[in-house]
């Protein structure tokens, strides 16, 4: 028998098998990173931002109150989401009604903050309301919108612009109830002097309710801004008379 021919297999196994264990190795290395990259890369599944959900032929109807229209005044504004351009943009037929009188135009959103841009066709009778929009249903775009998606159970979502600003966050969950219905909410909000609250239902495009407070030195604070959802559904809503 001729033993060096053996001796020579055993001396290829021994060879062999160390490759073979750096090869596995090196395959499991590289697994767990790509795991580790993919979950650090990864959507949570609550994110929200301002215009999620929004589908063509939906409107919806706010009561609405800011600070600097009609002396804090409630009215109510009506948004349909009617098409879009070719870049995305909303072309959204609105309507306010304001102690028995109506004003309409047309406003163009960006798909991106839902903010009011060049192309809408509207009134200096309406600019005020439309303000009012962009300071009320349209404000927390500055925090979450399609560009900057934000976690509802995150620890942090910025700050309020202001010295010493408090932090903007979600507090906590809440079922809510307003004129539109019943709904399970993330409310999102900061404590500067007194509670400010937003409450935000995932796949609708604004905020359901809304009552924040105007930051003053002394005294009872004002309403900043508040608003909620009195009716939404899809199809032309009939324009009030």
């Amino acid at each position: 028998m001729d033993l060096s021919k053996g001796n020579t297999h055993r001396k290829t196994q021994s060879r062999i098998i160390p490759v073979t264990a750096v090869v596995t190795l090196s395959i499991i290395a590289i697994g767990i990173t790509v795991a580790i990259l993919f979950q650090g890369n990864a959507q949570p599944n609550d994110t929200w931002y301002l215009g999620q959900g929004t589908k063509k032929d939906m409107f919806v109807t706010y009561q609405l109150q800011q600070f600097d229209t009609n002396n804090d005044r409630p009215f109510k504004m009506t948004i349909y989401f009617k098409d879009q351009d070719s870049k995305g943009n909303w072309n959204a037929p609105a309507w306010v009604e304001d102690q028995g009188k109506v004003i309409n135009g047309t406003l163009k959103l960006s798909s991106i903050s839902l903010t009011p841009i060049g192309g809408s066709n509207y009134t200096s009778d309406m600019s005020t309301y439309v303000d009012a929009y962009k300071n009320s249903l349209g404000w927390i775009s500055a925090y979450a919108s399609a560009g900057q998606l934000q976690s509802l159970s995150s620890a942090y979502w910025g700050k309020i612009a202001s010295i010493g600003g408090a932090a903007v966050a979600p507090i906590s969950k809440e079922r809510v109830t307003e004129p539109a219905g019943t709904f399970n909410a993330t409310i999102v909000g900061w404590h500067k002097g007194v509670d400010n609250k937003l409450w935000i239902v995932q796949n609708f495009p604004y905020p359901v309710k809304a009552l924040t407070y105007a930051e003053v030195t002394t005294g009872q604070p004002p309403v900043l801004f508040a608003f909620d959802l009195l009716k939404s559904g899809t199809g032309k809503p009939q324009a009030p008379a």
